[in-house]
């Protein structure tokens, strides 16, 4: 048979500390001796019988046994009980598909990131020894010439030679979509140069294709509706 005649808590009448609490938060319990709980529940089965006392409420005393308590003990002089209310430990949580999934993309975001820096500085090196090259070709050039204005040499095939790169179309190509350029101006010099001499890197076909690269041409929309 059960009955609303409260809940039920048992305690070391030496330390104060709660053995054990019968009841639920509605106060029903099933109601039994002292004796038969000893017998019932091994909590106090394991305990000196005359070292356990008892406390019963009525429900609504205690509402729900003090609600976000973190412990109860059982003041031994005044028989009422004592809640505690300390803050307990986060306990880590296992990272989710999803979270890990994330932090993936994030670890391969920031690989290609670098990466990309990489290229940049690279491309950047690449061109500017390069145009360097150019000044110094140019300058041997006009020596040649000026020693012995009948002399033909071919010095973009002497500096080949010594591993310099010959795709410039598109290593222009690349920074430029890359936006790897201080600014526009800048990127536009870099590609005049490229044309210059007498040996150009780039013909006029590849440098027309670097300059709307550059500077996208921008084309007249018809503001109004032709007449059918």
């Amino acid at each position: 048979m059960i009955k609303q005649i409260g809940t039920k808590i048992y305690y070391c009448t030496i330390t104060g500390n709660v053995i054990k609490i019968i009841g639920d938060m509605q106060g029903y319990v099933k109601e039994t001796t002292f004796d038969e709980d000893i017998e019932i529940y091994t909590e106090l089965k394991e305990r000196d019988k005359n070292t356990i006392g008892l406390l019963q409420f009525s429900y609504g005393e205690y509402p729900k046994l003090s609600k976000d308590s973190t412990g109860v003990m059982v003041n031994l002089e005044t028989k009422e009980l004592i809640f505690s209310y300390e803050e307990l430990p986060t306990l880590p949580q296992e990272p989710t598909e999803i979270e890990l999934m994330q932090d993936k993309i994030s670890i391969l975001e920031a690989e290609n990131s670098a990466l990309l820096e990489s290229q940049k500085v690279q491309d950047r090196t690449i061109v500017e020894n390069d145009m360097r090259m150019m000044d110094l070709e140019w300058a041997l050039e006009d020596l040649i010439t000026s020693i012995n204005p009948t002399a033909k040499i071919n010095l973009t095939e002497v500096f080949t030679m010594f591993g310099r790169s010959s795709t410039y179309f598109n290593q222009l190509k690349q920074m430029i979509e890359m936006e790897n350029y201080d600014s526009k101006e800048d990127m536009e010099r870099i590609l005049n140069k490229y044309a210059a001499g007498s040996r150009p890197r780039i013909t006029q076909e590849e440098y027309d294709q670097l300059f709307d690269l550059l500077y996208p041409p921008v084309y007249d929309i018809p503001t109004t509706i032709p007449e059918v």
